[in-house]
C-alpha cells in the first residue's frame, strides 16, 4: 500500500505520523526541491467541513506570526487527489513538551533549569502574540514543541493556532469554546463540560488560567487539581477549581467521596529549589484563581515572569540544614541583600552568617557594597558559597527525602501493570536523582569541614600577626610617653632654676605646669598599666589557643573524610544500572505486550485479561514483573540502608565536630574582643597624649613668652654693656667684677639662652605630636580591620 502523500512542493508518508489533534493530523515530510525536512499538518475531513472562514483563521494567524518562540509557518498548500488544506511548518525531532514530561526522568517535573527556559520562552511567545493582539485558547504542553538551538539549549515554541482569535484589547468577550478540559478556565469548563445554560462571556485571561496550569504541570510533573476518577468526576473538578480559597494552588481527591486535600505551596517532591518556590509560587497563586478581583492582567504577568528570569543565581551550601540553596537575588543587590535572602532560606540571621568562598570569608572577596552581578562566575552548585551558623545549636533532625513510594506488587490487569512499571520508572529516576544529590552533598559537607579549617586557621593567624603590629607599637608609645615625660620635667626644672618666681604672673604659669605633669604622669602610668595587664591577658590566650588546638591541628584530627558515601561506593552508578533496568527493560516490554493486547481488544473486543496474550506472552510478563519489583526493592535497599544511614551518620558526626570548631572559634573572637578592646584603648591613648603634647607645648609657649617679656623690661632699665661683659662666666660669678648690673644683664643672657633651647624643644613636641598622630592613625586601621 502506498502510504506517500504530496502537494505541489513537499511530499510525507502517512505512515510516520508525529502527532494527532482532533482536527487534524502531523507527519514528517520534505521539500521536493531542497530535500529539507518538514512537518506538514493535513487536517481531517471533518475540519474540511468547517466554516471558510474557521478553516482559514490557523493560516491567517500562522502568516502575521514570526517570532522565536513561536512554530513558522513555511507554506500553505493543499493535498493533491483530495484538495485537504495543509500546513507546512518547521520540523523538530524532539517532540512536545508533553513528550518530554511524559519521559520517566521528568514525571516529578523538569529540572530547574529547564524549567526556566519554559518559562522565559513561553511567556516571550504569548507575549508576542498579545502585542499582535492575538490569544491562543489552547495553550498546553501538548502545543509547545521543543527544539534544539545552536548551544545545545532547548528552545520551546508556541503551535497549533486552530483555537486562535484575533482580539482588540484583553477584556474584548467572546463565547466560543476551544481548548482542552484539563487546562480550561472553570468558566469555559463549566460551559463546555457541564452544560450550563448561562451564556456566559470570556476574554484573552483565559489563557492565563492555562499558563498557570501548564507552568504547574511542568513544575510538578502533575496537574494542579485532580478529582477522584479524574475526567469522570467533572462535577468535581468543577467543585475544586471553583471553590478553592484564594491563594491555593493544588486540590487533590484522592479516594472517591473522599475530602480534598489543598495547598498553598508546590508538593515537597517537585525538583525546584525552596528559592525559586519563594518567586514562583505567588505567580502560580494569581494565575490559578479563577475570581475576576485576584486575577492578573498580562502586563502583571510577563513583568513578574520577567522579574525572575533577570535575577542572577548565587548557590549557597549550608551543612548545618544539609542543605543546597538557590538564592535568586536582583543583581544590583549586595551582601547585604544577600544575606537577607540567606537568612529566609536557612533561618540563620544574618548577623550570625559567617560565608566563606574559596577558603577565605566572602567579605573579603567581595566590597560588601559591590553588586552581586560583579560576584565572581565560579559560584557554582559544585563550588558554592558555604555558610556556617556563627552560633551554636542543639544538633537538627536529618533532612526526611521526599520520596514517594514504589507501587505494591498486587495481581493486576496488564495496563494496570503498564501503569505501575511507569511509577516504578519515575520514581527509579527520582531516586537515582536524589542518590546524585546525596552524594554531592557528602562531598560538600568535607568540603566545608576543610575551607572551614583552612579559615579558622588563618583568622587565627590574623590575629597573632595583629598582636605583633600592637605589641610593636606598645613599644613606641612607651618609648615616645617616657620622652615627653622626661622632656616635661627637665623644662620644667630649668625654668624653676631660671626665672624670678617672685613675678605673679611666671608664678601661677608655673603652678600650672607643675599640676599638669602630676596630672599627665599620674593618667599615663594608669592607662600603661591596663595597656600592660592587657596585653598579657591577649598573649596569654593567643598562646593558650595555639598550643592547645592550632599547634596540636585538633580540628583535621577529629573528623573522619571516611564517614559518608564516597566515589568508592559508586552508589550513583549503582542506581543508574538498576533503574535503566527498570525503565529500558520493564517499561517497554511491558509495553510490547500491552500493544498487543490493544491491538487484540480493538480485533476481537475481548476483555485483555482473558485474551490476547499467548502462554509465553504471560510467562515473560511474569517474569519482567517480577523482576521490576525486585529492582525497586534494590533501589529502596541502597537508598534506604546505605546512602541514607551513611549521609545521616556523616550529618551526626559534623555537628559533634562543629561544637569543637565552634568552641575554638568562640575562643578566637574572645582574643579579638580583646584586641578590639586594646586597639581602643591605645587609640585613646595615642589621642590622650598628642593632646598632653598640645597642651604641654601651649603652657611652655604661653611661659616662655612671658619671661622674655619680664627679661625685655628689665633690660629697658640696665646701663649699656661694659668692658666687664668681655671677661669670662666664672670670674663674674666669683665677684671679681664685683657689678650687680652687670651680673644681671649676664643671668638674663643665660636665660634667653635656656629659652632659645626651649624653642627647640618645642618643635621636638610638635615632632612628636605628629607622630602620634600617625601613630592613631594605623591604630585606626587596626581598630577597624579587626
Amino acid at each position: 500500500m502506498n502510504t506517500l502523500r504530496g502537494s505541489s512542493h513537499y511530499l510525507w508518508d502517512v505512515s510516520k505520523p508525529l502527532g494527532q489533534g482532533a482536527t487534524s493530523m502531523v507527519y514528517k515530510g520534505r521539500n521536493k526541491s531542497s530535500g529539507e525536512e518538514v512537518a506538514v499538518k493535513v487536517f481531517s475531513r471533518a475540519a474540511q467541513m468547517r466554516p471558510h472562514e474557521v478553516q482559514m483563521r490557523e493560516f491567517d494567524v500562522m502568516r502575521k506570526l514570526a517570532h522565536r518562540n513561536i512554530v513558522p509557518l513555511l507554506d500553505a498548500e493543499e493535498e493533491q487527489g483530495t484538495g485537504n488544506k495543509v500546513i507546512v511548518m518547521q520540523l523538530t525531532e524532539h517532540g512536545s513538551l508533553f513528550n518530554v514530561l511524559e519521559e520517566p526522568h521528568n514525571a516529578y517535573g523538569l529540572p530547574e533549569e529547564e524549567f526556566l527556559i519554559v518559562l522565559e520562552h513561553v511567556t516571550c511567545g504569548v507575549k508576542y502574540m498579545r502585542e499582535h493582539g492575538i490569544i491562543h485558547r489552547d495553550i498546553k504542553p501538548g502545543n509547545i514543541l521543543r527544539y534544539i538551538g545552536e548551544d545545545g539549549r532547548s528552545v520551546y515554541k508556541l503551535t497549533d493556532f486552530g483555537s486562535a482569535k484575533q482580539v482588540q484589547d484583553e477584556e474584548e468577550p467572546f463565547m466560543s469554546l476551544y481548548g482542552t478540559e484539563e487546562y480550561l478556565h472553570p468558566d469555559m469548563y463549566e460551559k463546555a463540560l457541564l452544560r450550563a445554560p448561562d451564556k456566559k462571556h470570556f476574554t484573552s485571561k483565559v489563557d492565563l488560567w492555562s499558563l498557570g496550569v501548564t507552568f504547574f504541570h511542568v513544575a510538578t510533573g502533575e496537574l494542579p487539581f485532580k478529582p477522584f476518577g479524574g475526567r469522570n468526576n467533572r462535577e468535581k473538578m468543577f467543585e475544586i477549581t471553583t471553590r478553592k480559597e484564594s491563594g491555593v494552588i493544588m486540590g487533590v481527591q484522592h479516594i472517591e467521596m473522599g475530602p480534598i486535600q489543598w495547598s498553598k505551596e508546590l508538593p515537597g517532591y517537585c525538583r525546584l529549589s525552596a528559592g525559586l518556590k519563594l518567586l514562583i509560587t505567588p505567580v502560580f497563586a494569581r494565575l490559578l484563581e479563577s475570581n475576576p478581583k485576584y486575577t492578573w492582567n498580562f502586563d502583571d504577568f510577563f513583568d513578574h515572569v520577567a522579574n525572575i528570569i533577570k535575577k542572577r543565581v548565587i548557590h549557597v551550601f549550608c551543612p548545618h540544614t544539609w542543605t543546597c540553596l538557590k538564592v535568586y537575588i536582583d543583581a544590583e543587590n549586595n551582601l547585604t541583600n544577600l544575606q537577607e535572602l540567606i537568612a529566609k532560606q536557612t533561618d540563620i540571621q544574618s548577623t550570625s552568617q559567617l560565608l566563606i568562598f574559596d577558603g577565605q570569608l566572602l567579605k573579603d572577596c567581595v566590597q560588601p557594597l559591590l553588586p552581586v552581578c560583579n560576584y565572581p562566575e565560579g559560584i557554582t552548585e559544585t563550588n558554592p558559597i558555604f555558610c556556617f551558623d556563627r552560633d551554636f545549636k542543639d544538633t537538627p533532625l536529618f533532612p526526611p527525602p521526599p520520596i514517594r513510594e514504589f507501587p505494591k506488587t498486587k495481581a493486576s490487569s496488564y495496563a494496570e501493570d503498564y501503569k505501575a512499571a511507569k511509577a516504578c520508572s519515575a520514581t527509579g529516576c527520582y531516586m537515582e536523582k536524589e542518590v546524585e544529590w546525596y552524594s554531592i552533598k557528602q562531598d560538600l559537607v568535607r568540603r566545608s569541614v576543610q575551607v572551614y579549617i583552612h579559615e579558622l586557621y588563618h583568622e587565627c593567624s590574623h590575629l597573632a600577626d595583629y598582636n605583633k603590629f600592637r605589641s610593636k607599637n606598645c613599644d613606641n608609645l612607651t618609648q615616645w610617653k617616657e620622652t615627653f615625660l622626661q622632656m616635661f620635667q627637665h623644662e620644667l626644672r630649668m625654668i624653676k632654676v631660671l626665672t624670678d618666681t617672685q613675678d605673679s604672673d611666671i608664678g601661677a604659669l608655673l603652678r600650672e605646669l607643675n599640676q599638669f605633669y602630676e596630672e599627665c604622669v599620674r593618667d599615663v602610668n594608669e592607662t600603661s598599666r591596663k595597656i600592660t595587664e592587657l596585653s598579657y591577658e591577649v598573649e596569654n590566650e593567643l598562646k593558650r589557643l595555639q598550643d592547645d588546638h592550632l599547634n596540636k591541628k585538633i580540628l583535621k584530627k577529629k573528623w573522619n573524610d571516611s564517614v559518608g558515601c564516597s566515589s568508592k561506593d559508586r552508589c550513583v552508578q549503582k542506581v543508574h544500572v538498576i533503574v535503566t533496568q527498570i525503565v529500558c527493560c520493564s517499561v517497554q516490554k511491558v509495553h510490547v505486550i500491552v500493544t498487543q493486547i490493544l491491538k487484540t481488544k480493538q480485533q476481537f473486543g475481548e476483555d485483555r485479561r482473558k485474551t490476547g496474550a499467548t502462554f509465553n506472552d504471560e510467562q515473560i510478563h511474569k517474569y519482567e514483573k517480577h523482576r521490576l519489583f525486585e529492582n525497586c526493592i534494590k533501589i529502596e535497599s541502597l537508598f534506604s540502608d546505605h546512602c541514607q544511614t551513611k549521609a545521616k551518620e556523616q550529618f551526626q558526626q559534623f555537628h559533634v565536630w562543629y561544637r569543637q570548631s565552634w568552641e575554638i572559634r568562640y575562643k578566637s573572637e574572645q582574643i579579638e574582643k580583646l584586641l578590639l578592646k586594646l586597639a581602643e584603648l591605645l587609640e585613646n591613648f595615642v589621642r590622650s597624649l598628642s593632646q598632653m603634647c598640645l597642651k604641654y607645648k601651649g603652657d611652655f609657649e604661653r611661659c616662655i613668652t612671658r619671661i622674655e617679656a619680664s627679661l625685655t623690661r628689665q633690660e629697658r632699665h640696665q646701663h649699656p654693656p661694659s668692658p666687664l661683659m668681655q671677661r669670662s662666666v666664672s670670674e663674674i660669678m666669683m665677684g671679681s667684677a664685683g657689678s650687680r648690673d652687670e651680673l644681671k644683664r649676664m643671668r638674663n643672657i643665660l636665660i634667653r639662652s635656656v629659652l632659645q633651647g626651649l624653642h627647640d624643644n618645642q618643635k621636638v613636641a610638635g615632632d612628636l605630636q605628629q607622630e602620634l598622630h600617625s601613630q592613631s592613625e594605623d591604630l585606626s586601621q587596626l581598630f577597624s580591620s579587626l
